[in-house]
């Protein structure tokens, strides 16, 4: 017989019911399967499907969904990369008469710097200043209305993901970020706030979601069981729920709380009765 650690109530018609709880073996993924999410995980990993379904595959593909999403124009690029805030640099070559794309790259493992591209016409660059500019570029264009968290991978006898570096450079490494803007957040959150406080919002709100997609990779969401006990003393299923992910360590009292409510509950069948 299974055994399982109870938590009984009395309601006001004086029965008694108790809940245990249960991993959930096949729970909601919390990216794909649920909604309300204000952050976009965009994840790259040789073997595993990671983070959010998104239209891009590739860091060129996100740049542009960002720009799209922003409504950044390509004269607003073209600007700050003059500027030579970026991390590639744009000029006009007189003698050549053509616009120059330059920046650091790696040759035979060496760092190099030197010119990627050159066009008579600025706007046919526009690919390469994609390729060419970060993401740390975009915050900047953007006034800092992009928000941008690191995605770290822990791969050694099942996954976990944490917005924090897992110190183990054999096991893990950045698999990619969660990015949002403020115009999510403010839809998401209401009132008026300060530029640094929507930044610390979206910030928190993304950390939460790591989090809860890191349980879902480490199999940690839950479902309870509750049966009420009939006039012969036996137990019968009355109520059952799955796919919570819980925030404590006490899932079995977390969700007794949530049910029943804080305090309503004991951890012995004669207290109750």
């Amino acid at each position: 017989m299974e055994h399982h650690e109870y938590r009984y109530y009395k309601d006001d018609k004086q029965r008694i019911f108790r809940m245990h709880v249960e991993p959930d073996e096949f729970p909601w993924n919390p990216r794909t399967d649920m909604d309300g999410n204000i952050g976009t995980m965009f994840c790259m990993h040789s073997r595993y499907g990671l983070g959010d379904r998104t239209k891009y595959q590739d860091m060129d593909g996100l740049k542009r969904a960002v720009i799209q999403e922003l409504g950044i124009s390509m004269k607003r690029i073209r600007s700050y990369v003059k500027t030579g805030k970026a991390n590639i640099e744009l000029t006009y070559n007189r003698k050549e008469r053509q616009w120059e794309i330059w920046g650091a790259y790696c040759f035979l493992g060496k760092r190099e710097y030197g010119l990627f591209c050159a066009n008579p016409d600025v706007e046919f660059l526009e690919d390469d200043l994609i390729a060419g500019i970060t993401l740390n570029d975009l915050q900047k264009i953007s006034n800092d209305n992009l928000v941008i968290l690191p995605l770290y991978l822990y791969d050694h006898s099942g996954l976990s993901m944490s917005c924090a570096d897992f110190g183990d450079p054999w096991d893990s490494g950045q698999v990619g970020i969660i990015w949002t803007t403020i115009d999510r957040v403010k839809a998401a959150r209401l009132g008026k706030q300060t530029k640094k406080e929507w930044i610390r919002m979206a910030e928190q709100d993304m950390r939460a979601e790591v989090k809860m997609y890191n349980m879902y990779l480490q199999g940690e969401a839950y479902g309870y069981i509750e049966e009420r006990q009939s006039e012969d003393g036996q137990w019968e299923e009355c109520d059952s729920c799955w796919g919570f992910y819980t925030d404590t360590f006490d899932p079995l009292c977390e969700l007794a709380d949530e049910i029943w409510g804080p305090g309503t509950y004991t951890e012995e069948l004669l207290e109750a009765a």
